[in-house]
């Protein structure tokens, strides 16, 4: 976690082979069964859903099988690709990454172009298809993803760890309050600039 800038897609970029980095290295004993997903996917805009999930696998797999899987993912096999808005197309980007069953699933801001209902149900899915014998490594400056999702997390400051936290040890430090607007009164000039998604929630810092 970090703000924007702070080395989290280099990082990311890094540990997925993208880039090379200037020093150091980086160990990973768990095999070459690894997916990424960066934080804008890009597709080949002609084929449909299907069709492009069929060719990452070279066309080995059942048709059917290929649809059931999609349609977990609230996806339309047959859409062309190009005519998916940004969220449609991080869902589909999730699903090509977890399609092979990888031990480590590396997502590059992977909550960034979905609505709540959105993100809820991404969250759903990994955890039906994340067993505890794989490892999540996702970026986010989001407090609320990290807070409710994860169990360690690192916040990058200028290219540097300033901070590695166990939240299973010490869920204190990024801890939040969660609430959310009723009645909403759009006269008030507060509620009528923050208040417009009457029945989702929000988050605020509990340490701010």
């Amino acid at each position: 976690i970090g703000p924007n800038g702070c080395g989290k897609s280099t990082l990311l970029n890094i540990i997925a082979g993208y880039l090379k980095p200037d020093s150091g290295m980086l160990f990973y004993d768990g095999g070459n069964n690894w997916t990424f997903m960066p934080d804008v996917p890009s597709f080949f805009e002609c084929l449909t859903c299907l069709e492009y999930l069929s060719f990452l696998n070279k066309g080995t797999v059942n048709k059917d099988q290929l649809i059931h899987y999609l349609n977990d993912f609230n996806i339309e096999y047959n859409r062309v690709i190009k005519s998916l808005s940004r969220g449609n197309r991080q869902k589909l980007a999730l699903a090509c990454c977890l399609y092979s069953n990888p031990n480590l699933v590396i997502l590059d801001e992977p909550f960034s172009a979905l609505d709540p209902n959105g993100k809820l149900q991404m969250i759903k899915i990994l955890n039906k298809y994340i067993t505890k014998t794989k490892i999540i490594i996702l970026s986010s400056h989001s407090l609320e993803d990290i807070s409710m999702y994860c169990k360690r997390v690192i916040l990058l400051k200028d290219g540097v760890i300033a901070e590695d936290v166990n939240l299973q040890k010490d869920s204190s430090k990024f801890s939040y309050t969660k609430f959310k607007f009723v009645d909403v009164d759009y006269k008030d000039p507060f509620l009528s600039k923050y208040g417009y998604f009457r029945n989702s929630y929000y988050y605020i810092d509990d340490n701010l």
